[in-house]
């Protein structure tokens, strides 16, 4: 069996459970930028305060 038989294989899998239906777009960031600043905010920051605004900012820009 080659591999794209076996990716496709699980593709169909994953259809079939899954549905063909319309799906809620995932949660949290969708800017690269604001995902690299959350994930490395330091303890000592403010996140709400200081830091949230900030990257909230980012992601609309």
């Amino acid at each position: 069996m080659t591999a794209l038989s076996l990716a496709q294989r699980l593709a169909d899998h994953v259809q079939h459970l899954l549905g063909d239906g319309s799906f809620p777009r995932p949660g949290g960031w969708t800017h690269m930028g604001a995902v690299i600043c959350d994930a490395s905010f330091h303890a000592r920051c403010k996140y709400e305060a200081t830091l949230r605004p900030r990257l909230l900012r980012l992601q609309t820009d």
